[in-house]
């Protein structure tokens, strides 16, 4: 399996119509959110995405930028193949819901 970090700009878009792009980011089974080792799960940074997938780096790259695309707005995607990563400063999801809600 190998491990993805997905980042898409939509250049001039607003926050509904990048709510476009995460309903068609997560069709393609990208997550907004990450997982640590001790099974806390992390908000990743805006308009990034991770996945975990059998396909190539070229192919996830090729559904990313479709899914940009079709938001109708000009993009920038930009993906990374990792086998580790270490973060700071993410947000819980359990966190971010209490604040939220």
């Amino acid at each position: 399996m190998n491990w993805y970090i997905i980042r898409v700009v939509l250049h001039g878009a607003n926050e509904e119509q990048y709510e476009v792009l995460h309903n068609r980011m997560a069709a393609i089974d990208c997550s907004r959110t990450i997982r640590s080792d001790g099974g806390v799960e992390y908000h990743l940074p805006p308009a990034e995405y991770f996945t975990v997938t059998t396909l190539s780096i070229e192919n996830i790259a090729a559904l990313a930028r479709k899914a940009a695309d079709g938001t109708g707005h000009a993009n920038s995607v930009f993906v990374i193949q990792t086998t580790r990563m270490q973060w700071y400063g993410l947000q819980p999801v359990e966190q971010w819901n209490l604040q939220s809600g």
